[in-house]
Formats: structure tokens, C-alpha cells, sequence
């Protein structure tokens, strides 16, 4: 049976991926609660093994991955929302029917429930694949869906965040968000009630995993508006019982959380994140985008390719052109805003690893672009050349952070520059990093 060329690109992937996730230091260290994902997780543990939805037991014993904050009422709660922990859940459950069948360790932070957890991250990224190479079948053809997806997946900090760190939210919203621009087109072919309310729980789920990636919702409102803009009241009639469910869906997500917050503060709605804050009117553009911290297009340069995209989306895809346009606009705005504009211990910029699934409509017209039969053959060649350097520099640069050439927050031009292609020991970079940086500064909207 043959085989087409973008399936086959899936197959290559899942193959690599799972690969490098089994070979990976981590599991030596067995180390995958830390961090964010010790937050995110936390809810399991408690309302499934403890039943203790108000960490009470934590005054019982040692528990020392757990970490909570004050909210109202002197309760104490994770920082984060549970969408992380919802998409978590599948997971868990099997690794806790594991250890109870064999009679091990069933506190929840054991090996087993550190394996699922894991792998779930990297299944939903290749889920996420199979879903936008559905979207992207709509309008390209397979041989520029296939490139297209080899491409972001691995010439993109995607890989990282796929492989070394699954567990932190980028990798579930980027499922998410694959998932949620299949199904709204899917939605616009045929408005099913399956579909509207689908649609309302993806939506939901995204902004639970990461509030401010409710943004992604402006892209479908804009493509809707821009497709009915001739009889924009019509259509909203027509849809008024679909987009109702899919509201309604989503507003049911989103209830789970002010559930928890009302059962456990008392309040339907709490702010965990204490001092910390958006300063919308000092967001750190230059920095985020092109910095030698964490610079997006910097570290990420394949990108460059996806913006430029936006312009070649083709007359089919100009409501999309619009809404990419605004979307991404918008999207680095806000989390360029936020006062660790940096997000600190990070491969390249990792607010933006769940865009490239909207992205990958413009990154597709611009390869479909660079290599049309009518193209000049040295056009051709120099792009993939480009593309291919771009490819190789992301491997490399994966591979100098997870040695720590590359510092998890604190590098600027001396260092980049020493560590470029190269590979020197890592005592030789520490004079070249700089200093440690100032989080209180940057709280407070200053310069760090």
C-alpha cells in the first residue's frame, strides 16, 4: 500500500520524537515534577489519591512537590488554572491503575505517574500533527503539507518543547489549538451540533490551559466576519443554535475552574498570581522578537518564513491572511507585555511554540511559494539551502541548551556569539553569561 508523502513525514516524526524522548537525560534523573509542571499537576494527586481538593493534607506530611499560593479566605490554591491538569488526567488515571494493580507506590509522584505524564505531552503533539495536516490538506497540496509540517516540527523550538519538556502547557496547547482550527473548519462546512460543541470545549480548554491564549479565538471570529461580510446578520441567524452550544461548551470548561475556586475560597473568581502583571504600556517588543535572551526570531529564525507567508496567502486564504495577521500581532503584544517578558528558564520563546499551528497556513504558502514548478532553480536552491541551515541550527541549539551552553535566562550577545555552532566546555561560557538577573525589578516593570 503506498503511502503518502505527508503521512509519511508523520510517521518520520513520531519515530524521531519518540526516539529522543526515550534517550533523554531526564529519565535518569527522574525529575519530571519540577518547575511549572509540579503546578500544573498538583490538582491530580489531591482531588484523586488525597480527595483533598484543599491541599489539607499537605499539613499531614512531607510533600515536597507540591506548590500552592494564598488565595482568598486564607485558602491556599495552585498558581495556575487546571486546564493543564485536565489534559493530564487520561494519563494519570492509567499510571494510578497501574500502581494500584501491582501494589506500588500510589502517592502520585512515582515513576510511573512521572512516565505517563511525560509521554502524554509528546501524544499530544503528534496528535496535534495529524490534526493540522487535516487543515492543511484543505488548501495545499500534500508534497507542500508534508514540508510544511517537517519543517515546523523539527526547524522550530516545537522540538524542544515536544521531546525535552512535553510536560509544560506549550505542548497540549499546540494540540489544542491544531485541534481547534480543523474543527472550525469543519464547522464553517457544515454547522453540526457535534461540531459546535466540540468547538466550544477546545476553546474552552485552551483558555483554561492558558488564559491569555483565548486569543486564539479573534482569528476565527475575524474569518467568520470576513466570510459573511455580505450577509454577516444572515449568517449569524442561520448559526445562532450552533454558536450557542459551542458557548455554552466552552463556558461549561471554564465553570470547572470557578467551581474549584468557589469550593476552596469561597469566591468564584481568584487571582493566583499575586504581584505579578501585565505592563501593556512597556511590552518588550524588541527584546522578545529579536533579543539575544530570548529572542523568538533569533532562536527561532525559521519563523521568518511563516511571517513573510502572511503575505502569500492567496486569494482563497485572504480572510485567513487577515485574521493570522491580527492574531500574531495581538498574541506578541500581550505576552511581550507580561513582566517576565522573558519567561524565564526557556529554550528560544516559548509563549509562541503553540502559534506555529495557525502559522503553518502562511509557512505553507510560502514554501508553496519558494518552490512552484515556475520557479528559477537557483531561487529554489538558495531557499533550501536557507531552510535547511535554519533545520540544522535549531538541532544544534537544542542540543547546546540542554547542555547549558545556551543559559536558560540569562544570555546576551558575548555569550551567543561564543556558543555559535560550537561547543566548548561549559566552565569556559560562565564569565560570558550575564549576571543574575533581577525578578524583582522586572516585577515591578523595570528594567531588570
Amino acid at each position: 500500500m503506498k503511502i503518502s508523502f505527508s503521512k509519511g513525514v508523520l510517521l518520520f516524526l513520531s519515530v524521531i520524537y519518540i526516539y529522543v524522548g526515550f534517550n533523554i537525560s531526564v529519565w535518569n534523573r527522574k525529575n519530571i515534577f519540577q518547575y511549572d509542571t509540579l503546578i500544573y499537576y498538583e490538582y491530580l494527586p489531591a482531588i484523586f489519591i488525597y480527595n483533598d481538593a484543599k491541599f489539607e493534607f499537605v499539613k499531614d506530611g512531607d510533600f515536597p512537590f507540591v506548590w500552592l499560593v494564598e488565595g482568598p479566605n486564607d485558602s491556599y490554591i495552585p498558581k495556575t488554572t487546571m486546564g493543564v491538569s485536565i489534559m493530564y488526567m487520561p494519563f494519570f488515571l492509567i499510571a494510578h491503575a497501574y500502581a494500584v494493580l501491582t501494589s506500588g507506590d500510589t502517592s502520585g509522584w512515582s515513576l510511573p505517574y512521572q512516565i505517563m505524564i511525560y509521554w502524554s505531552g509528546m501524544i499530544y503533539v503528534l496528535l496535534g500533527a495529524i490534526f493540522l495536516r487535516k487543515f492543511l490538506l484543505r488548501y495545499f497540496s500534500d508534497s507542500v503539507t508534508g514540508i510544511t509540517l517537517l519543517l515546523l516540527c523539527f526547524g522550530s523550538n516545537l522540538f524542544y518543547y515536544a521531546t525535552s519538556e512535553p510536560t509544560m502547557s506549550h505542548a497540549y496547547s499546540f494540540f489544542l489549538f491544531c485541534t481547534l482550527l480543523q474543527t472550525f473548519s469543519s464547522w464553517l462546512e457544515r454547522n453540526r451540533m457535534g461540531t459546535s460543541i466540540l468547538l466550544g470545549l477546545v476553546a474552552g480548554l485552551i483558555i483554561l490551559v492558558r488564559p491569555s491564549n483565548g486569543l486564539m479565538v479573534l482569528p476565527l471570529v475575524i474569518v467568520f466576519m470576513l466570510q459573511h461580510k455580505e450577509n454577516l446578520i444572515a449568517a449569524l441567524k442561520e448559526r445562532w443554535g450552533g454558536l450557542a452550544l459551542a458557548s455554552l461548551a466552552g463556558f461549561a470548561v471554564l465553570l470547572l475552574q470557578m467551581v474549584y475556586w468557589k469550593y476552596v475560597t469561597g469566591s468564584w473568581l481568584a487571582y493566583s498570581y499575586g504581584e505579578e502583571r501585565f505592563y501593556f504600556d512597556r511590552p518588550h517588543l524588541t527584546e522578545g522578537l529579536f533579543g539575544y535572551r530570548k529572542g523568538w526570531l533569533l532562536y527561532t529564525p525559521i519563523m521568518v518564513f511563516a511571517l513573510v507567508g502572511i503575505a502569500l496567502l492567496s486569494k482563497e486564504l485572504k480572510h485567513w491572511r487577515w485574521a493570522t495577521a491580527a492574531y500574531i500581532a495581538l498574541h506578541v503584544y500581550v505576552v511581550y507585555s507580561w513582566w517576565c517578558w522573558w519567561y524565564g528558564g526557556s529554550f528560544g520563546s516559548r509563549p509562541l511554540v503553540e502559534t506555529y499551528a495557525l502559522l503553518a497556513l502562511p509557512f505553507a504558502a510560502t514554501i508553496r511559494f519558494l518552490f512552484d514548478k515556475g520557479r528559477k532553480k537557483v531561487v529554489m536552491s538558495v531557499a533550501a539551502f536557507v531552510l535547511l541551515a535554519c533545520l540544522g541550527l535549531n538541532f544544534i541549539q537544542t542540543l547546546q541548551y540542554r547542555k547549558g551552553l545556551i543559559h536558560f535566562d540569562s544570555m546576551n550577545k558575548r555569550a551567543y556569539w561564543k556558543v555559535f555552532c560550537s561547543f566548548p566546555d561549559r566552565v569556559t561560557m560562565l564569565p560570558y553569561f550575564t549576571p543574575e538577573t533581577d525578578y524583582d525589578r522586572a516585577m515591578l516593570g523595570e528594567e531588570e
